[in-house]
């Protein structure tokens, strides 16, 4: 017996003597796994080899006949008996002469060997040759963290070039941002029941090949979900071949402090969607948004929920773009609201992206040009009396701030407008969207316009004109 390249196998019938083998031909049953023995140490004495942390499958794993193969039986010197032939539904054969030769769930020498026993009994020392010439379409399960689960039938390029792990996962939509690739499992059923643990970053990272292996008839592969999500590792998945698809746009919820709570689809340009694009899409966060603890839940394929906690301003300050991670289908953000916003955080956050690009507000009263402003987030009071040109000469410079409240409840506050202040809560707040700002009038102008409304009918212009010379205040 005698091995040939590829999965090409001749034998030999017993029939013939067979010529004496030379010496150097027994180095050919040398397994590559096992390691030589180190000179003058008896072998039995030695440590074992260590054991890598994964199990990765041989180069070339056994091949099992079945149904819808193609086969390529050469019989020298017989070429009436020589031909192609396919395994039937019921994984036979059918040979000139010797019939149904059934070599369902037998190896290639397996085979092989068979057919050279039926040729033996009506042949004289057969020589036949066994190839695979058409490998049948093989049957894959994949499982877990990806687009799309399911059954695929993937064709294998030849009788070598079979599918690898990495072109079964493209198939089935790629990766999910909540796989585990250090622990994706390939479950073989052939020769016996066995589970091989990859880890595709070794792949990906490194270029080790031996963590994408070729895939057999029956064979499934299971992505197991992260145990917490890291957005790090979202970021380098993406930039891989076996991450999802990001060309559909995604459905998201975005609630809590933005503008336009509620579902958005965001994405579908090609780029694949993040968290500062759905919250722009929702109008931007409001004054409120406590963006140093905004979660983002994301629905796992087994069903369970994760978290993510973000913090923006991390990402602010630092650029930290692990901060903003790749949104996929289903996510829910959650912007809470702020305890406390300090005023240098909330200039940083006004030209933030995912702010707002305006904000409402309304200046009723004596102001130059009363009415509705769009405004920047997080205008301080005194840019928007300014906004509005300013205080009239029938204004106060003291106005009431009135503010809608999240829980529905309204604020009043007076403040004492002083232009030069910077910003601070007491005097220069910030102001928020829909706040309205009242501009009242000064004493002087108060009471001239009580009592024009009470001489107007008795039409004395002269004692109107003589209270004034008693109580001509400015009255600020």
């Amino acid at each position: 017996m005698f091995a040939v390249r590829g999965l090409s196998i001749a034998i030999l019938s017993l029939g013939f003597a067979p010529l004496p083998l030379r010496a150097e031909t027994s180095e050919m049953t040398s397994l590559p796994y096992f390691e030589e023995a180190a000179p003058g140490i008896p072998a039995e004495t030695q440590p074992p080899p260590a054991q890598p942390n994964l199990t990765p499958p041989p180069e070339i794993p056994t091949y099992f006949l079945s149904s819808g193969d193609g086969l390529q039986i050469t019989i020298f010197g017989v070429p009436d008996y020589s031909g192609n032939y396919t395994v039937g539904l019921d994984n036979t054969i059918n040979l000139p002469v010797v019939g149904l030769v059934d070599v369902g769930g037998l190896t290639l020498q397996e085979a092989q060997d068979l057919i050279s026993q039926q040729y033996a009994r009506i042949l004289r020392r057969p020589i036949v040759t066994l190839n695979l010439v058409a490998p049948r379409p093989l049957r894959i399960a994949i499982s877990g963290e990806v687009s799309s689960p399911g059954s695929y039938t993937l064709s294998p390029q030849g009788s070598s070039d079979f599918p690898r792990l990495t072109q079964a996962l493209q198939n089935a939509g790629g990766i999910t941002q909540s796989g585990d690739l250090s622990r994706v499992e390939l479950r073989r059923r052939y020769p016996e029941p066995q589970t091989i643990v990859l880890n595709l970053w070794d792949l990906t990272q490194n270029g080790d090949l031996s963590q994408d292996p070729m895939l057999f008839d029956g064979d499934s592969i299971v992505v197991p979900t992260l145990d917490a999500i890291d957005p790090e590792l979202s970021r380098r998945l993406e930039s891989t071949n076996i991450a999802a698809e990001p060309a559909t746009a995604l459905p998201v919820a975005v609630v809590g402090e933005v503008f336009r709570p509620g579902t958005y689809t965001v994405g579908g340009g090609g780029a694949s969607p993040t968290v500062t694009e759905a919250i722009e899409t929702a109008g931007g966060i409001t004054a409120l948004a406590n963006i140093r603890e905004i979660r983002l839940y994301r629905r796992t394929q087994s069903g369970d929920t994760q978290t993510i906690e973000l913090d923006f301003w991390a990402m602010l300050q630092l650029g930290d773009l692990s901060q903003d991670p790749i949104l996929q289908a289903g996510d829910s953000i959650l912007i809470p609201t702020a305890v406390e916003i300090l005023p240098e955080e909330a200039l940083a956050l006004a030209s933030a992206s995912f702010s707002p690009d305006n904000i409402s507000i309304n200046v009723v009263g004596e102001a130059v040009r009363p009415g509705q402003l769009q405004l920047s987030p997080n205008t301080p009071l005194n840019e928007a009396i300014l906004a509005a040109g300013g205080f009239n000469r029938r204004a106060r410079r003291r106005v009431t701030l009135v503010r809608l409240n999240p829980n529905g409840t309204v604020s009043r506050r007076r403040i004492s407008v002083d232009f030069e202040d910077s910003i601070n809560d007491e005097t220069n707040p910030i102001l928020q969207h829909d706040d309205i700002i009242v501009v009242g009038r000064n004493t002087f102008t108060a009471v001239s316009d009580t009592l024009s409304n009470v001489v107007r009918p008795i039409g004395n212009i002269f004692i109107f004109d003589r209270f004034f010379q008693l109580f001509n205040t400015s009255g600020n």
